[in-house]
């Protein structure tokens, strides 16, 4: 069973706990995290969602990321999500956006990193493959219809990006 920590619109502590899979109680929220991963050559880590997965499997998505466990912070959290979905251990977040969803508070971070390109390290049954891709690569993919690949709305203006470009993008 999956713990998350409830929290009030302002962000603060709601003092009681969420449980994955069981509806989030009007007026409570509970934290997801995405990462968006840019390498010094300035493409992005665009990874492939497992085949068996409820949501768009098989689809590319430009992130990492999950929902934060009980006693986490956005930033633990960005931090576990995406070592355990790249095998990414991060150095540096940057903040990009925080927005709010119906029951889910989101927070976006960008994670730079050098070196070797070729040491992602998949989760089962959370991915089951990865690509690099440039800016106009990641836009290329998104004309694509059925969509091949998720950016999450909150990264849409550090990439530049708009509504028109981002057809099928669901979340975050």
């Amino acid at each position: 069973m999956e713990l998350w920590d409830a929290y009030l619109e302002d962000g603060s502590l709601a003092g009681r706990d969420l449980v994955r899979g069981q509806p989030v109680p009007k007026g409570l929220y509970h934290i997801v995290c995405c990462v968006l991963v840019r390498h010094a050559d300035g493409t992005y880590l665009l990874m492939k969602r497992a085949a068996g997965k409820e949501t768009w499997p098989g689809v590319y998505e430009a992130s990492a990321g999950g929902s934060a466990l009980k006693g986490e912070t956005g930033e633990q959290a960005a931090r576990r999500e995406l070592y355990e979905e790249t095998g990414i251990r991060a150095g540096r977040l940057t903040r990009l956006y925080a927005r709010k969803g119906p029951h889910t508070m989101y927070e976006g971070f960008l994670c730079e990193i050098e070196g070797a390109k070729d040491e992602i390290v998949l989760q089962p049954g959370e991915t089951e493959g990865y690509r690099w891709a440039t800016r106009d690569e990641l836009v290329q993919m998104l004309r694509i219809d059925p969509p091949v690949l998720i950016v999450q709305k909150g990264f849409w203006p550090y990439l530049g990006l708009d509504e028109a470009q981002s057809k099928g993008t669901p979340y975050c």
